[in-house]
């Protein structure tokens, strides 16, 4: 198992994951690269595992975190994948790694403000992007969401004041 994996190699082999379970075909682990194989029952149209699966947080789906950040952004579908074995979850879970941290949420806020969110969502939101604080990322990516992110906040703390 690669222990320097790095968690935007996951992400994408995560993305990779989710169109071939879509397309009803075989998926594989992002960390070791073990099956994940599954079929969809044609009595209840459910996908059913062959092997065990566990869904692995980046940002671990407990108290403190939903606390921290809301359910909105621990329960969101950019913050987890599925991999073959709680060795792999340990891997995944980003712990002490600010910057892993900062592109997980301004992924998961930059996704909901393209979007439409509902004022309930934009007040969870916001509790999570006050989490966000200095930019630390460098790449140009991520610089533009988090200019796109704080004119959102800024805008809807102007509106809220």
């Amino acid at each position: 198992m690669n222990k320097n994996i790095n968690i935007d190699e996951i992400k994408s082999i995560a993305a990779d994951n989710h169109l071939i379970q879509e397309s009803g075909g075989q998926t594989f682990c992002p960390v070791c690269g073990g099956d994940l194989e599954h079929f969809i029952d044609p009595i209840s149209e459910k996908v059913s595992w062959i092997h065990p699966t566990q869904k692995a947080h980046f940002l671990s789906n407990d108290k403190p975190n939903k606390r921290k950040y809301g359910k909105i952004v621990v329960e969101n579908n950019l913050n987890h994948t599925l991999v073959c074995s709680l060795k792999c979850n340990n891997v995944v879970q980003i712990r002490n790694n600010p910057v892993q941290e900062q592109k997980i949420l301004l992924d998961i806020l930059f996704k909901y403000i393209s979007g439409d969110p509902t004022p309930k969502q934009v007040k969870q939101l916001y509790g999570a992007w006050c989490y966000v604080g200095k930019l630390i990322i460098t790449e140009e990516e991520y610089q533009k969401k988090y200019y796109t992110v704080c004119q959102y906040f800024i805008m809807y703390e102007r509106s809220i004041l």
